[in-house]
């Protein structure tokens, strides 16, 4: 158990100082584009609040699971502790409440989320799954209910609402700096899912995994800003799962 929870915080630290090392050049150049400042006054907290939540999160996804939840296939019991955690945190601090995004999406949000779905299953269809998952009921049942909750309250609301605090001049519509911010939490989320410490602390990294979910990344931070609400990014993430695992079903 130690040795899982101190390559998950090597595993976190490695995730952050990668996507701090491969976004700082690009801040500074949209400070020089706009002529404003790169962040905000108090960008440094902010920056360092996201960095703990991060790591925090990723000690989570990797506690030991007990009871009822050791036999499942998926990792129901972390993810779900893990959203609880979020919305606890996002209860108290009402400054992240407000920029998470927990609010009315703009008229039209269900057409990008039926349209990105939709095509997620065509394109699985026509080239391929790009992972192979268990076609069981629990799989579809995870799939449908849990990955965008916990994910997205983490990447594109808690997340994304310290790093738009945190860059001045970043506000819920496209600026260099908004392009900015979903750009490093799309990276950092394709890093989440291909790169990681094991138990002899060697570095995997898996280039695939990277590229697939951040450039997936990328369409829900896309979705979050165009409708200005996390709800329709969390329906979209759980339809882009589903839409994996019923291609696997129909292609077997």
């Amino acid at each position: 158990m130690g040795d899982d929870l101190l390559a998950a915080v090597a595993t976190g630290v490695l995730h952050v100082c990668a996507v701090a090392v491969i976004v700082a050049p690009f801040l500074w150049l949209a400070a020089r584009i706009s002529h404003k400042p790169a962040l905000a006054p108090d960008a440094g907290r902010l920056l360092a609040s996201a960095a703990l939540i991060y790591l925090v999160s990723i000690v989570v996804l990797h506690l030991p699971r007990v009871g009822f939840f050791a036999g499942l296939i998926w990792n129901w019991q972390n993810k779900i502790l893990l959203f609880g955690l979020l919305c606890a945190l996002v209860s108290v601090w009402p400054r992240v409440r407000t920029a998470v995004g927990f609010n009315r999406p703009t008229p039209y949000w269900w057409f990008p989320v039926a349209a990105i779905t939709l095509g997620a299953f065509g394109l699985h269809l026509l080239v391929g799954p790009v992972a192979v998952v268990p076609v069981t009921t629990e799989t579809f049942l995870f799939q449908a209910i849990v990955p965008g909750l916990d994910e997205e309250l983490l990447f594109r609301g808690v997340l994304f609402g310290l790093l738009m605090l945190a860059v001045s001049a970043a506000r819920d519509t496209w600026s260099p700096q908004t392009v900015l911010v979903v750009a490093a939490t799309s990276l950092l989320f394709g890093i989440a899912h291909g790169v990681s410490v094991d138990h002899a602390f060697t570095v995997v990294v898996e280039p695939g995994a990277i590229f697939f979910t951040g450039v997936t990344g990328a369409i829900l931070g896309w979705v979050r800003v165009h409708t200005a609400s996390i709800w329709p990014a969390i329906l979209l993430h759980n339809g882009i799962n589903l839409a994996l695992v019923a291609s696997v079903a129909a292609l077997q």
